[in-house]
């Protein structure tokens, strides 16, 4: 039952009762007003005991929600419409009884005894109206209940509402806040239903809200999209952590869940800073979750859902998102492996990144930019931070797989020359690279070619300058690949300084947000004292000619 139908029942009910009553007394004569004042005196003291008990249970069972959800759940309560409605019948009901005590003292007439009539009907309908409104708030103190009442009040309209007084006034709450609250209290219960529920909640508001709302109150800039920034990328991450750090595997892949209903919601409804958000929430666990079998479990669903919303991004042409997508996930993936030790070296999904997600997204990208543009003026690897966003975003997306690319690759080769122990399968890796060579081969970017095969030259040198066997399943992988017609011209270029392949492999991977500082980082090389030099080493790879060629 609605709280906004408790008037139509106390009229449903009053009403009549008044009718009735007043029917009774004139047909048949009965004459009550000589107990009139007894009887206002009962029902005046009656309803304000009952009243006051009642309303302590309700207070009680409120403060039992409260205070095993959130405080916030009060003005949930508090500015209930029913509460309000039922408090002021039950006052008004009392003061007709106290009023007639003056007023009709010692009468006895047909007014007086109408009058009798009526404050015994408001007596009855106020009862049954709170007997409906207790039971309607002990319902909504449930898990089930609160949420539901949430949902109901989750509008387009008053979340657009309420997003904007919480941007302008720091006092207000964001209106995701207490939903995220109760979901977050039912994780630490263990209670799973009411976190499914919760999070049901939260997908389909924000579908419900980006099919109702148009894209300029969902620009950049303004208070909603603000919300969903930081629903996606703090609120629901929090979420996944808590329920990992829980063992709560199940719920886990609930919040994995909701984080990409969200970003493909972003797709379908043309909003594609949202579905940026779910990608970056989904980023931030990979590296904040520990190396138990648990979370490398949960580790591993969370790379494979980002890949897949990336890749869909990509097909959609939502290049900022991919772009900024990808960065995060090399970043974060990078992060992980540089802090797994020899104990938890396996791999938790982080070679199918570079096997699945970037090899996808660049073919994609590598496709947009073979038609529309030259890359003879672009410097794909360095350049000032102003020249960042000079590019187009689908050049930038493409930049942004060759640093994801080096930054996963530098901190596996760092880690397996620490602890002894390979975490990726490195004949997978070099399937990726060839992947992005053969798609960069077939168009029109070779310095960005060049760059990639360099690359690859580069990863093989520090493979043969390694004390122990590490990378193994990438020896000559640029040759086997079939690319050996490529590689004098490639060698050359790295020689006269034009394509500098060790940048992105030296810098110390998982430092600097590659969306905030994306051509920064401290460099140093992954084998710190090798015998022989990289640009030495092209020399030795069966000798180069003068014209820059292998013979």
């Amino acid at each position: 039952m609605d709280n906004r139908s408790l008037p139509r029942w106390a009229a449903i009910i009053g009403l009549p009762l008044f009718i009735i009553s007043t029917i009774l007394v004139a047909s048949f004569g009965q004459s009550i007003s000589t107990n009139g004042t007894d009887i206002l005196t009962i029902l005046a003291s009656t309803q304000a005991a009952i009243f006051a008990i009642v309303f302590s249970v309700v207070i009680l069972s409120i403060q039992l929600s409260v205070s095993g959800y959130s405080p916030r759940l009060v003005n949930l309560f508090r500015k209930n419409i029913a509460y309000r409605f039922t408090a002021g019948l039950f006052a008004v009901s009392i003061g007709v009884d106290v009023f007639g005590l003056y007023l009709f003292a010692e009468q006895d007439s047909f007014v007086y005894e109408t009058y009798l009539c009526g404050a015994g009907a408001l007596a009855a309908s106020a009862m049954v109206n709170l007997y409906l409104f207790v039971d309607r708030i002990l319902y909504q103190s449930t898990p089930e209940g609160i949420l539901n009442r949430i949902n109901d009040r989750l509008s387009p309209e008053w979340t657009a509402q309420q997003a904007r007084r919480s941007d302008e006034d720091s006092i207000e709450r964001d209106p995701y806040q207490l939903l995220i609250s109760v979901i977050d209290s039912a994780i630490e219960d263990r209670d799973g239903p009411t976190v499914s529920q919760g999070l049901d909640v939260v997908s389909e508001r924000i579908r419900s809200l980006l099919t109702n709302t148009c894209s300029d109150a969902m620009g950049s800039e303004s208070a909603v999209n603000a919300s969903i920034e930081d629903l996606c990328t703090d609120r629901l991450p929090a979420l996944l952590e808590h329920t990992t750090k829980n063992n709560q595997e199940e719920q886990s892949k609930e919040v994995i869940e909701c984080l990409d209903t969200i970003g493909k919601s972003g797709i379908d409804r043309e909003h594609e800073l949202v579905t940026g958000y779910s990608s970056q929430g989904l980023s931030r666990p990979i590296e904040s979750l520990g190396y138990s079998e648990l979370e490398d479990r949960v580790r591993i669903d969370i790379i494979g859902t980002n890949r897949e919303l990336l890749v869909e991004a990509a097909e959609a042409e939502y290049w900022e998102a991919a772009d900024t997508g990808i960065r995060l996930l090399g970043w974060r993936v990078a992060q992980s492996i540089t802090n797994r030790s020899a104990q938890y070296a396996r791999d938790t999904g982080y070679t199918s990144v570079q096997t699945l997600s970037i090899p996808k997204i660049h073919s994609r990208a590598v496709r947009e930019c073979s038609s529309r543009t030259s890359d003879e003026n672009i410097d794909w690897q360095r350049g000032e931070d102003g020249d960042f966003n000079d590019l187009f975003p689908y050049e930038n997306t493409l930049r942004g797989c060759y640093f994801a690319m080096c930054e996963i690759t530098s901190a596996a080769i760092r880690n397996e020359i620490k602890t002894g122990a390979s975490v990726v399968d490195w004949s997978h890796v070099a399937a990726g690279w060839r992947s992005c060579l053969d798609d960069l081969r077939d168009s029109n970017l070779e310095s960005l070619f060049q760059l990639w095969l360099g690359t690859v030259l580069y990863i093989e040198y520090l493979q043969s300058e390694t004390d122990r066997e590490v990378l193994s399943g990438f020896n000559r992988v640029s040759i086997q690949m079939g690319f050996r017609s490529n590689i004098g011209e490639t060698a050359v270029s790295i020689q006269n300084g034009v394509v500098r392949p060790r940048t992105q492999i030296d810098y110390i991977p998982g430092r600097f947000n590659p969306t905030e500082m994306p051509l920064t980082g401290f460099s140093s090389q992954p084998v710190s004292d090798p015998d022989t030099t990289f640009s030495d080493w092209l020399v030795l790879q069966g000798g180069m000619s003068g014209d820059g060629e292998f013979v």
